[in-house]
């Protein structure tokens, strides 16, 4: 059978993982109190008599010289004697009910207030007769999260109560001769009204019941089992997602293998190749691609509400993450397969005979690269359902300071600021494109430039509309970047822009930690796991300095950087703040829902008018279905081939 503490892991929900019990501990100090008492007496320590009282506890800890602020803060690391280390694990099963009683207690609340401005809200219409609209699937959603919501709860109380009763049940069982404290700890009231949950259970009768009103006819058992399975909104084809993913990272690997061999046969690597640029740039959007996924997944897993903080158009289908990695997925598959075709085709014999006796080499290199580009360009504007908000959003950051930012302008804003180095390798692959026209650092400066204007000027707009002061310090934020890129376009080296550098960098890096995330404020409410906030402070550190050193650097500097940086992975420079910007995305969005909830009690999640995304049609699915499954087939296939070949000639040669 397996053992409690390993299913109460196992169980535990990301969320709330630091507010369980700590069963491990108490489990581990119970075991030190163990070894202990074969050497002293009985304490005979009656600590529950009267309910759960800390200070009883802290009172006798004090009568054996062992207390303090100390042992309350770490009471699982004290060491002592037997007659201390008893009434210590009685402080840590006080100390861990505290814990789980205050979330609990501050859950229910919350949801009980959400219920309430629910009925009051969303469900009055109904009560007045108005009939159903395009809102059913919508009500139904929210009554099935507030369901969901009270569940959970409800779920982490019990596992919790659960766990209280084992460790103490342990307990007794292991030092038989101290006064059994089982009974006396789960009876006490207050640890009988957590089990109870008297406020969360009316809370959820009153979701069913009103459930049952609504669509089962009054039948509480029917609207039980159909809000429990009633689907939120989200659709995972795990099975095609694993292929495709399988597909792109064998992909990955054929062509790093294929690249380092070619370049072991002294012949160049594919980032001195001309179009290579063309590849990268598609590279880096498609891991932004992949890292948007990634933004999507921890927001929904997180209950981050990004439709009411992007003021989407509740008419817009939902997204899943699993769908944008899904499109990623394919969008790695055909980018690393032009790639690999690509570079074959421009050294002699790289393409298989069959090939290159119908289509010339020198063809296929002028032609990949065009695909590509086509293809870049496609996923950016189709579908143009899905794409159109956010093209709205970028011509109003472009409109700046004309038209006023909303919250999602700026979100756009600052990602686009982060892509300058996207957008130097854009510039250059239109180049390529029009037959080689030369661009010149000035103008590559200029585009590179852009975005940052435009977030610098969408905080002076913020300022006029709002006039706070702390706009006009963001403003200075991103007028540090500019001043630092113009006088690298201009070639100014010195002391002062090694100076307005680091200066620059250090600015953005607290903005970003003590503005934008808001980790300054103590009080500050926090949905992540605690280790999550450390990491991405450092991460923010190492991303901040990073990118603004490749930010159109100096010539000398540049130089000595390519000497230090090989050019194939020079994109990796770019995608470290792709990575960077996608973890600030987490917590910048965490930071402004929490904001809300102090301000507005909570952050509403029922959406009118909201439709499911639009589903392929079974034929179509199969028909793709097939055609994928002979693609990976003829990969496979290939690939084992050529992995052949190359072992017979590399045995030929020795």
């Amino acid at each position: 059978m397996v053992q409690f503490g390993s299913r109460l892991t196992e169980a535990k929900q990301k969320k709330w993982a630091s507010k369980y019990v700590d069963y491990d501990r108490l489990k581990g100090l119970l075991g030190v109190v163990v070894s202990k008492k074969k050497k002293e007496k009985a304490v005979g320590a009656r600590n529950f008599e009267n309910g759960l009282s800390r200070a009883v506890i802290e009172k006798a800890l004090t009568e054996c010289g062992c207390g303090g602020e100390r042992v309350v803060k770490e009471w699982w690391s004290v060491r002592g004697s037997y007659a201390v280390l008893v009434q210590v694990f009685d402080l840590g099963l006080v100390l861990e009910f505290e814990k789980v009683e205050a979330l609990a207690l501050s859950e229910s609340s919350f949801l009980k207030d959400r219920w309430a401005h629910h009925r009051a809200e969303d469900l009055e219409s109904f009560r007045e007769g108005e009939e159903f609209g395009a809102e059913e699937t919508s009500l139904r959603r929210a009554l099935s999260q507030l369901h969901s919501d009270a569940n959970e709860i409800l779920e982490f109380v019990l596992w919790n109560f659960t766990a209280f009763a084992k460790i103490t049940k342990k307990r007794d069982k292991m030092l038989p001769d101290e006064p059994p404290i089982r009974d006396l700890f789960v009876g006490s009231p207050q640890v009988q009204a957590l089990q109870r949950a008297e406020d969360l259970r009316s809370t959820l009768a009153g979701i069913q019941l009103e459930f049952a009103r609504l669509y089962c006819d009054d039948d509480l058992s029917e609207a039980e089992l159909r809000l429990r399975d009633q689907p939120l909104g989200y659709s995972r084809d795990s099975l095609r997602l694993g292929y495709r993913a399988g597909v792109a990272a064998m992909l990955s690997v054929w062509v790093l293998w294929d690249c380092v061999e070619v370049v072991g046969d002294n012949r160049d690597s594919v980032a001195s190749k001309p179009a290579w640029p063309v590849f990268r740039v598609a590279g880096e959007l498609v891991a932004w691609h992949w890292m948007w996924g990634a933004c999507v997944h921890v927001w929904t897993t997180y209950r981050v509400n990004v439709d009411f903080l992007f003021d989407t158009d509740p008419r817009a289908p939902q997204r899943n993450p699993f769908e944008v990695y899904d499109e990623a997925a394919m969008e790695t598959i055909l980018l690393l397969a032009l790639l690999l075709v690509y570079y074959k085709a421009t050294y002699r014999d790289g393409l298989p005979a069959c090939v290159a006796a119908y289509v010339r080499p020198a063809t296929i290199a002028t032609l990949a690269p065009v695909v590509v580009v086509c293809v870049a360009v496609m996923r950016l504007v189709l579908p143009w359902h899905r794409r159109k908000p956010l093209w709205g959003s970028l011509g109003r950051v472009v409109a700046a300071p004309c038209r006023a930012a909303r919250f999602v302008d700026a979100y756009v804003a600052d990602v686009a600021s982060s892509m300058v180095r996207i957008l130097g390798d854009a510039m250059w692959s239109f180049c390529f494109l029009l037959g080689g026209v030369k661009e010149s650092r000035q103008t590559m400066a200029v585009v590179c430039l852009l975005p940052v204007w435009f977030r610098f000027a969408q905080c002076l707009r913020k300022y006029h509309d709002d006039h706070e002061k702390k706009q006009l310090f963001n403003a200075a934020k991103y007028a540090l970047s500019l001043f630092v890129a113009l006088s690298s376009a201009l070639q100014l080296t010195g002391t002062t822009w090694l100076v307005v550098f680091c200066l620059s960098s250090a600015y953005s890096w607290y903005w970003d930690v003590f503005l934008d995330w808001g980790l300054g404020t103590t009080e500050r409410s926090r949905m992540y796991p605690s280790w999550w906030y450390a990491t991405a402070v450092v991460f923010d550190v190492f991303g901040r300095f990073v990118w603004l050193a490749t930010l159109i650097p100096p010539m000398e500097f540049a130089d000595r950087l390519k000497k230090i940086i090989p050019e194939p992975l020079v994109p990796m420079l770019a995608l470290a703040e792709l990575a960077r910007r996608c973890v600030w995305g987490f917590f910048r969005l965490e930071y402004e829902h929490v904001s809300h909830v102090n301000t507005r009690l909570f952050v509403p999640t029922h959406f009118t008018l909201r439709r499911p995304p639009k589903r392929t049609p079974p034929r179509a699915r199969k028909i793709q279905s097939f055609f994928e499954s002979l693609a990976i087939a003829a990969l496979v296939i290939t690939l084992l081939v050529r992995i052949s070949s190359a072992s017979a000639a590399q045995n030929d040669r020795s």
